[in-house]
């Protein structure tokens, strides 16, 4: 029977940072000033890349390949991290150029 723990494990991790970063976002922005608020912001996404990476990514990209099972499993947590990866940059860009267009 095929070990799917460490995909798992990182299939969390990503999954843990989306919903940390959706639920920073549905905050109202009364609680921070404008001016914390985009900084956090930026912080919060560059910090959340730097966890997805060294908790999935890494781990997924360098792993064994046992078997075509496992294979394809990996793959498929892989994808979100990659993505996750290559969205959240211009997203916290285009979010912060929305707040200061307010």
């Amino acid at each position: 029977m095929p070990d799917y723990r460490p995909t798992i494990h990182c299939l969390l991790t990503v999954a843990g940072a989306i919903l940390l970063l959706s639920l920073y976002l549905l905050l109202p922005r009364e609680l921070l000033t404008e001016s914390t608020y985009g900084t956090v912001l930026v912080l919060l996404v560059g910090g959340l890349n730097v966890l997805v990476f060294l908790g999935a990514t890494r781990p997924l990209w360098r792993g064994i390949r046992p078997t075509a099972r496992q294979d394809m499993a990996r793959g498929v947590v892989l994808v979100p991290c990659l993505l996750f990866h290559l969205l959240t940059p211009p997203f916290g860009l285009l979010w912060l150029v929305a707040q200061g267009l307010d």
